[in-house]
């Protein structure tokens, strides 16, 4: 299995990539808004299927890149059903399994922090366990109905009933830790270690933290998965994109060059990143390829893009999109002295 954990600096927020190596079929848990462009830049990097977009709760520090990802990948975004966000895909409650490729998540409902709190269990070996648990620490539970003795039930009741050697994979980490087993924090966590509900309920209780910076923007853009500020994605009824739309978005698609050989790396050149894949081999390839991940097709004038586009749109290829003016309109594009901007 192909395991990554990414962090955001100015929220202190892990997001965590799983994928499938052989099928790679993937996952994003806790993804970020302002991350968005790398997670894009490393999925393609990877050459991941994105099928699910996965949060552990209604973030209330950042918001959620989820919605610009599914828009972008095709993957389905999944919250806790007690949020009621709308736009989400799936409604999540304990029991439910997400499989992505040969591997299962098993989803628990770990509510306390806030009451939209979900854990995903990995195949027994990892929880990703958002805010509920954190590595020598819990989230805290002073707003969004949080419940500081329900907390206390979820985390020695579910979480701590997991085995001593499951990795711990938290939501945020504000100390310099990366992962934790349930065993450590059994024994180590200061908030729950040796404490009663009611002993915890009172530490809980004392903390008299600050809001959360941004909180009002952040809960409203969670609501509506991320999409409130805008995306840049075409027109899926459209067929066609310019070149300053692709020179801005380059890195966020997928670019297939079905020129010959000869023409890629001949007089016009290629775009930076593109693949070479010929239109008479288009289809026999296509079979291999996400069907709704963003591409870009390319060739010299347009036309046998917008043909190759038309033809992967018949076989179900929902995010597919021809260069108008194909490489010849690219070069007046890439030879502007100002970079195109988004």
């Amino acid at each position: 299995m192909l395991f990554r954990q990414l962090f955001d600096r100015e929220t202190a927020t892990f997001t965590y990539v799983l994928a499938d190596e052989q099928t790679r079929e993937a996952v994003i848990i806790d993804p970020v808004s302002h991350q968005l462009e790398r997670d894009l830049k490393y999925l393609k990097e990877l050459d991941l299927d994105l099928r699910y977009c996965l949060e552990t709760h209604v973030h209330a520090d950042h918001v959620t890149s989820s919605g610009p990802l599914s828009l972008w990948t095709g993957a389905l975004i999944g919250v806790s059903k007690a949020a009621e966000v709308a736009c989400a895909d799936l409604a999540l409650v304990e029991g439910d399994r997400l499989a992505f490729g040969r591997y299962p998540l098993r989803v628990l409902a770990t509510p306390g922090h806030t009451h939209t709190c979900l854990s995903y269990v990995l195949d027994d070996r990892m929880v990703f366990t958002g805010d509920a648990l954190l590595i020598r620490g819990t989230g805290r539970t002073d707003f969004q109905s949080g419940d500081a003795a329900l907390l206390y039930r979820n985390i020695t009741e579910k979480l701590f009933s997991l085995g001593d050697d499951v990795l711990v994979y938290p939501g945020h980490d504000y100390r310099g830790f990366s992962c934790s087993t349930i065993g450590e924090e059994k024994r180590n966590n200061p908030r729950v270690s040796g404490k009663s509900e009611g002993a915890f309920v009172a530490i809980m209780d004392r903390l008299a933290l600050p809001a959360p910076n941004h909180i009002d923007e952040a809960l409203s853009g969670n609501m509506a998965c991320g999409l409130n500020a805008g995306v840049a994605v075409p027109d899926p009824n459209a067929l066609e994109v310019d070149g300053a739309w692709l020179r801005a978005h380059q890195s966020k698609v997928r670019i297939i060059d079905v020129r010959n050989a000869e023409e890629f790396w001949g007089e016009l050149g290629h775009i930076p990143g593109a693949e070479l894949l010929p239109a008479e081999g288009l289809q026999q390839a296509s079979g291999a390829m996400p069907k709704h991940r963003a591409m870009v097709m390319v060739c010299r004038s347009g036309r046998r893009g917008l043909a190759a586009t038309k033809a992967m749109r018949a076989q179900g290829f929902s995010r597919v999109w021809s260069l108008r003016g194909g490489m010849t309109a690219w070069r007046d594009v890439a030879n502007q002295t100002k970079p195109v901007m988004s």
